[in-house]
This record gives structure tokens, C-alpha cells and sequence, in this order.
């Protein structure tokens, strides 16, 4: 797998597991401050192309994310198995519209 098409899970290592039969490389955190310094190391060495992390690992790191859409390597958020918070579904969503140009969460799609 070349460099630009490297994969990366931060986040717990139970989740983790299944990201790296998947092919990721997994980088294991406890907390969102260890995230936040993981995935900065990651995006600073640019040898990723994705980086997947869960809603639980976010905080303060809004931002930071959303201006990772516009460059290479991507951060992307998922919902939390563990604690559902919203935040996951409004970068899937997000994702999504920017991608394909429509909401395709919105009711008014159905």
C-alpha cells in the first residue's frame, strides 16, 4: 500500500481491532487530549491518507477537524458505539452533502 493510501484509526484499542482487520494501522488513545496529540502527529507527517476516529475523542477539536476536509489527510469523525453524542452522524452528514452535493439525512429526502 503506497503512503498516499495509508489508513489510520485513533481511538479505543476494542474498536481499534476491528479497524485493523480492515487494513488500518491503529493508534490507541484513552482519552481526546491523547487523541488530539495522536492524530496532530499523524497529520503532521503526512502519511495518511484518512485518519477515523469516534465522537468520543473529539472534544476541542472541531475546527481542527473541519479544516482537515479541505486537505489531505482527511479526519473523519464516526458515531460512538459507546456514547452516542451527535457529533459523529453531523460529520457523516456533512461528509456526505459535501461529497454528493445533497442532505441525504433530511427529511425531506424521503
Amino acid at each position: 500500500m503506497s503512503l498516499m493510501h495509508k489508513l489510520a484509526f485513533v481511538g479505543e484499542e476494542r474498536i481499534g481491532a476491528l479497524f485493523r482487520s480492515f487494513g488500518f494501522d491503529v493508534f490507541a488513545v484513552s482519552d481526546s487530549n491523547e487523541a488530539a496529540k495522536q492524530i496532530a502527529d499523524i497529520v503532521q507527517k503526512k502519511e495518511f491518507y484518512i485518519v477515523v476516529t469516534t465522537e468520543d475523542f473529539v472534544d476541542g477539536l472541531k475546527e481542527f477537524v473541519e479544516e482537515r476536509h479541505k486537505e489531505l489527510p482527511i479526519v473523519f469523525v464516526l458515531p460512538s458505539p459507546v456514547e452516542y453524542k451527535g457529533i459523529g452522524i453531523e460529520w457523516v452528514r456533512y461528509s456526505v452533502e459535501k461529497a454528493i452535493g445533497i442532505d441525504i439525512f433530511s427529511k425531506k429526502n424521503e
